[in-house]
């Protein structure tokens, strides 16, 4: 998941912030695609119009 806090100074954007999450197995110690109802929670969440999905990097 992506999401970006923008500061503005004076009209103008002086900084954008990103953050990216990932879900961890703690059985396995290793980043892993959140659970199916996880999933479908996160993905109702409203985004800004410039929001990304950033490619899975899950090897599972």
């Amino acid at each position: 998941m992506s999401d970006a806090i923008r500061y503005y100074a004076e009209d103008d954007r002086a900084a954008v912030i990103t953050n990216t999450g990932g879900w961890i197995d703690l059985e396995a110690h290793r980043l892993r695609t959140p659970p199916a109802e996880l999933f479908d929670v996160i993905s109702t969440v409203n985004h800004n119009d410039d929001f990304k999905v950033l490619p899975s990097s899950s090897r599972s």
